[in-house]
């Protein structure tokens, strides 16, 4: 084969792909707004701080509400309230709440989210939680109760990666789980893409915005949020969308 066809092939293996991710994604969009028969409780969780949980779980909200066109609960239980700081500004969108449940400031303790958001649940079609960072043993396992889906969000080298498959095949018991690894210290992808061949469960990608309020995500960043939003709302094994 001559290096021009070979440059041809070439492109044409990349169409090719881009064609198919693109059918990946006009799915993964379609998922997304499936009708839910009850709300959907996602925790959005970490196993450390400084990992970007606040910006992926405000992301997830932004993008769940503007393609589902139905109300929403954005609940913030992070220790800095990190997520009402960056989705507040988008809670002018039709179906957006916001919530900071009143604790023992700074702490929000599953108990108060319990006493305080439980009775809203029927109001929302999605209630998606921002518990930052949690510790095992501490306050971990009790905010999971409160979701029935979990992204255990971490960084995106081998060693995080190696803990949160760990931590979250275990989880997998308790309500469906999946990671969001953020490229924190610029490792690149390929600690994720190892990864995946460790686990079926989904472990997504997320390119670093060192500021997410005026940082523009980049295609990675976007297509990751429609495939871990899909995930987020379609059934996990027969489950419950309409």
């Amino acid at each position: 084969m001559t290096i021009a066809n070979h440059l041809i092939e070439s492109a044409h293996d990349l169409l090719r792909a881009d064609s198919a991710r693109r059918v990946r994604l006009r799915r993964a969009d379609a998922a997304i707004r499936t009708p839910l028969r009850s709300t959907r409780r996602i925790a959005v969780i970490s196993l450390a701080g400084g990992v970007g949980c606040s910006g992926v779980a405000s992301r997830l909200a932004q993008l769940l509400v503007a393609r589902r066109g139905s109300r929403l609960l954005g609940v913030d239980a992070g220790t800095n309230a990190d997520f009402s700081a960056l989705t507040q500004q988008a809670a002018d969108q039709q179906g957006l709440t916001v919530l900071r449940p009143r604790g023992l400031a700074p702490i929000v303790r599953p108990l108060d989210w319990s006493d305080q958001v439980t009775g809203r649940l029927t109001e929302f079609e999605v209630v998606i939680t921002d518990w930052g960072h949690r510790r095992p043993a501490i306050d971990f396992e009790a905010a999971l109760d409160t979701a029935d889906r979990v992204v255990l969000v971490c960084q995106a080298d081998r060693l995080s990666l190696e803990v949160a498959v760990s931590v979250a095949t275990t989880l997998g018991e308790q309500a469906p789980c999946a990671i969001a690894a953020v490229d924190v210290t610029k490792v690149g992808p390929i600690a994720t893409q190892v990864a995946s061949g460790w686990t079926a469960l989904p472990i997504w990608f997320f390119p670093y915005l060192a500021n997410p309020r005026t940082n523009r995500p980049s295609a990675k960043y976007r297509e990751s949020l429609i495939t871990a939003s899909a995930w987020l709302i379609k059934a996990a094994s027969g489950g419950d969308p309409a």
